[in-house]
């Protein structure tokens, strides 16, 4: 199955299992917003309403046309500050249908490492129970510089972007010089140097941009695996599963988990783990099975060679293990090419 306008980078799930999965890993959650949003129309209804709270999914499929509007009328907008703030309404937008509460960087800096160093655009946070020491998620805002605004580069890595002052404030704050340090590291590098080595660290972070969202996992990080979602792609198309699948995995619901159970990204995850071995216990027995075939079928035709020639094969063994070590080696070669194709 194919999950387009969501990019599955350096193998965040594993390519089988985004294909073959997913969709199975995402269902229960699906059909439980499902039963409830039929269960909140069915009593407005009973009242008399014509407007009820829909699927997560259903909500951001009728403002698609809104938010594509709104993002090429972003483009557009020449003045900088201007131009950030109408991409944080949309991403505002997102975050409020997600059930991820929204932060406003102009009023409130973030300071991770504390106050001599750069701030970070923090855009939303969710916390196990309100406590400061348990963050589930941040979402920091991801913003070109002048430079690649000049050039017109929209499709630049959010990775590759830096913090910028004009992201707090219009106005010019000084900085200590250990925080002017800081503008030098792009979103990777402060990912990996600030955000997830803090003592208090979140599990994920949803890293921002103006038609770009990263979903980053701590535990994933070193690996540099990602999944991006491109929501212009997904907003032009407005695919059912596609947007039900963004929603479930980046809806606050997925990372808290619900009435304590397991959050929804961690059981995920779990599947993939399983089927991923499932997989290779298969090819394990699959592997097995082929060198037997391949070791008898050689036994015979070397014992055929040698009766028609009028010789002995003594079969001990020291003749297996010599078949087999060649077997081995045969599959060996056979995988090399393969791979190599």
């Amino acid at each position: 199955m194919d999950w387009i306008g969501i990019q599955n980078e350096n193998e965040y799930y594993s390519a089988y299992f985004l294909s073959e999965g997913l969709a199975d890993s995402l269902k229960e959650q699906l059909n439980a917003w499902n039963e409830e949003e039929t269960t909140r129309r069915t009593e407005a209804e009973g009242k008399g309403l014509t407007s009820w709270l829909r699927t997560p999914g259903r909500e951001i499929r009728s403002i698609c046309r809104e938010l594509l509007d709104d993002m090429a009328a972003a483009r557009r907008i020449e003045n900088t500050t201007d131009r950030i703030e109408a991409e944080r309404e949309i991403t505002a937008r997102l975050l409020k249908v997600l059930g991820l509460p929204v932060a406003d960087p102009s009023k409130d800096p973030f300071y991770v490492a504390g106050n001599d160093h750069m701030p970070l655009p923090l855009l939303g946070a969710l916390y196990r129970d309100g406590k400061k020491t348990e963050p589930i998620v941040w979402v920091f805002e991801a913003t070109p510089t002048i430079n690649e605004e000049i050039a017109q580069s929209a499709d630049t890595d959010p990775l590759e972007m830096f913090v910028q002052t004009r992201q707090f404030t219009e106005d010019n704050f000084d900085l200590p010089a250990s925080a002017r340090k800081d503008l030098a590291d792009n979103w990777n590098r402060i990912l990996e140097k600030r955000v997830f080595s803090a003592d208090y660290a979140p599990r994920w972070v949803i890293l921002a941009s103006s038609e770009h969202w990263l979903l980053i996992d701590r535990t994933k990080f070193n690996r540099h695996s990602v999944l991006r979602f491109d929501w212009k792609e997904i907003f032009t198309r407005r695919e059912d599963r596609v947007i039900d699948a963004c929603a479930a995995l980046l809806s606050a619901e997925s990372m808290t988990g619900r009435d304590g159970s397991t959050a929804l990204l961690d059981h995920v995850d779990e599947n993939a783990h399983k089927q991923a071995y499932g997989v290779s216990e298969s090819l394990k027995k699959s592997l097995r099975r082929a060198i037997e075939l391949l070791g008898n079928e050689a036994a015979n035709q070397i014992i055929e060679r040698a009766r028609q020639q009028k010789k002995t094969v003594k079969r001990d063994a020291a003749f297996a293990n010599e078949l087999t070590v060649e077997c081995l080696r045969y599959m060996g070669s056979f995988r090399l090419n393969v791979s190599m194709v």
